[in-house]
């Protein structure tokens, strides 16, 4: 009988021997966790794939809080009439359009048209001039016969 083993079965034995350590290193776990579970220590649960998974914990910087807004990322009570008017007013008399002018303020412009549309039509010098485009006018500017309203004629019936 010869001693020499050929370069396939090193291979393969090599093979078997790693499988071996894993299989033992497994074991031991094994072992460890029924110690535990006789001895009455409680053990960690294995993990289940059924459900959602658990969130990840972020460490996020803090985040640069914007000027007029407050605690949690909204903006503080009129902060956002504020940023729109100064907005309208730096645009000028050519006016400004919602998807232009947001980004600059640092508001969506979704916001924006919800403002525009109730609070921002309530306000003299704001004036929609066109789809989507809106400018501040002083009052200054507004022209004397938009200024003056002619008055209503009243009817006068023949009753007597």
């Amino acid at each position: 009988m010869s001693n020499t083993i050929s370069s396939a079965a090193v291979r393969h034995i090599l093979k078997l021997a790693k499988q071996r350590d894993e299989l033992i290193t497994e074991l031991a776990k094994v072992t460890k966790s029924i110690e535990a579970a006789v001895g009455g220590e409680e053990t960690v649960a294995p993990k289940s794939k059924r459900g959602r998974k658990a969130k990840a914990e972020k460490v996020a910087k803090p985040a640069p809080v914007a000027k007029g807004k407050a605690k949690g990322g909204r903006l503080k009570r009129g902060a956002a009439t504020e940023l729109i008017l100064n907005g309208l007013k730096a645009a000028g008399a050519a006016g400004i359009s919602v998807k232009e002018l947001a980004p600059k303020i640092g508001l969506k412009a979704s916001t924006m048209r919800v403002w525009l549309g109730t609070t921002g039509k309530k306000i003299k010098e704001v004036e929609k001039i066109g789809w989507g485009r809106y400018r501040f006018a002083a009052a200054a500017e507004v022209a004397p016969e938009q200024k003056a309203k002619p008055e209503k004629k009243v009817k006068k019936s023949g009753k007597k």
